[in-house]
Formats: C-alpha cells, structure tokens, sequence
C-alpha cells in the first residue's frame, strides 16, 4: 500500500510541476501576443484613461485602435483622438468633412463636447477592448514589467527542469 502511495506521487508531483510550467510560459505568450500587434499593419494598442465611454468601455481597459482616413469615421464609431496631450476615447457623432473636424459624445456624457477634433489628432477606430487589461499591458512596457515576465518565463522553464529530474 504504502509503495503505491509512493508510485503515485512520483508520478503526479513531475506532471504538475510540467503542468505548472507551461501554463506559466503560456501566460507570458498571451499577454506578449497582443504587444506583437502594433508592428502589424495600420493597429495600435492604447490604454483607456478617461471615463466618457463607461460603461461601454471602462477607464482601464485596453483597447485595439486601426488607424483610418478622418473622412471614412462614421457616426457612432467609437474613436481614439489627442486632446490636450492625452489620448481620449469617444463615439464620434459628426464628421464636418468640409471644415475637417469630427465632434464626440461619450456614452457617459448627456451632450457633445463642444469643442470640435481636428482631423489631424484623430489616431483611429476602435476595434476591440478588454475591461481592466490596459495597466497591464502598460506595466509589461516598463522595465520592472520585463523582469516580472523573464521571471515568469525562468520559472516555468526551472519547474520543467525539475519535472524532467523527479521522473528520473
């Protein structure tokens, strides 16, 4: 009885340390994956900061912004532009093509902002959001944030290790 016990966690100590490690790896993957985006075509990875979409897209979130013509944004599309030195995130409501100027409403917000958007601060149409992933992703671009996924990625490679080692 007592060696069965043994055979048994012989074998299920080593699987999950594998299990373990992958799944570590894995998660480095998947947050680096999204970051391989902003070398693809015309898209950009931003992170919301101001309140005026909520509920539709939280202040945190990341979103994934494709970089358009200022004459192609269409009334109701959710559009990221400079203001101030900020990007800001809104759903566009008229596009003046004559005056080359677009005017915003957030979901958040009973009435327009009254001063126009130039048509040169406009970085693009939404596509995609992810509620609450926006700091992380701007935490990865920072120096702590690489030490923090090289050590993820040595710890998963070390309990792979150390798999390999308990099943010897």
């Amino acid at each position: 009885m007592v060696d069965r016990k043994k055979k048994k966690g012989r074998i299920l100590l080593p699987a999950f340390c594998n299990i373990l490690g992958m799944v570590l790896i894995q998660i480095v993957i998947l947050v680096l994956l999204p970051m391989a985006i902003q070398n693809y075509r015309e898209y950009s990875l931003h992170n919301v900061k101001n309140p005026d979409m909520e509920p539709s897209i939280t202040r945190g979130s990341l979103i994934i912004v494709r970089a358009i013509e200022p004459v192609d944004a269409q009334p109701g599309d959710i559009i990221l532009f400079v203001r101030e030195g900020e990007t800001v995130v809104s759903r566009m409501v008229t596009n003046r093509i004559e005056l080359e100027e677009l005017f915003v409403q957030g979901d958040a917000n009973a009435e327009r902002d009254p001063d126009p958007i130039p048509y040169d601060h406009l970085i693009g149409r939404v596509t995609r959001s992810f509620p609450t992933l926006g700091p992380v992703m701007a935490l990865m671009t920072t120096q702590i944030g690489k030490l923090y996924m090289l050590l993820l990625i040595l710890c998963g490679v070390l309990l792979m290790v150390l798999a390999d080692r308990l099943r010897k």
